[in-house]
Order: structure tokens, then C-alpha cells, then sequence
């Protein structure tokens, strides 16, 4: 039997590595658009609460609340007040309802 020298790949050998980067990037991709989301979560927490503390702030010093309020700020003020971060339902819970 003749033994032929191997100079380059098969085409086995390339769908292999292909199958193997696509997997890869995969994992990759799904892993990323959940840390991603997470991000936008957390920095939307944040933004509630400090948009919170301003408002209390503001009617601290002012014993008022701001004048642009309407009822519907000032009912979401006050269900925020009630909240702390760092409770199982805050702010999963707010729901804004026309």
C-alpha cells in the first residue's frame, strides 16, 4: 500500500472545525445578550431609584411635591416610597397603567 502525504485539510476535517465555531459562537452570543440584558435591568433599577430619591428629596426640602407632578407621578412617588431596593418585588412589580 502506498501512504500518500496529508498536505491540507479534508473536507471532514473543515465541517468539523466549522460545526465546532458555530457552537461556539453560539454559547457565546446567548451568554452575552443575557449579561447584556442584566446590564439594562440593573441600570433601569438604578435610574428608578434615583429618580425616587430625588423626588423625596425635593419634597423634603420643599414639603412639596415637584410642580409638573400630576396625580398619576404622584401616586407612582408615593408606591415607590413604600419600596426599598433590595425587596423581592422591587421594581419587578411597577406596572405604569393608563
Amino acid at each position: 500500500m502506498k501512504r500518500r502525504n496529508k498536505k491540507y485539510f479534508t473536507l471532514i476535517e473543515l465541517l468539523f472545525v466549522i460545526a465546532i465555531l458555530v457552537i461556539l459562537i453560539g454559547i457565546s452570543w446567548v451568554a452575552g445578550t443575557k449579561v447584556l440584558r442584566n446590564q439594562t435591568i440593573k441600570k433601569t433599577k438604578a435610574e428608578i431609584f434615583l429618580l425616587t430619591d430625588a423626588i423625596r428629596q425635593y419634597k423634603d426640602r420643599f414639603d412639596a411635591y415637584p410642580p409638573e407632578a400630576n396625580d398619576k407621578t404622584l401616586n407612582f412617588a408615593a408606591y415607590l416610597s413604600k419600596m426599598q431596593p433590595g425587596d423581592n418585588n422591587w421594581p419587578n412589580s411597577i406596572h405604569c397603567t393608563e
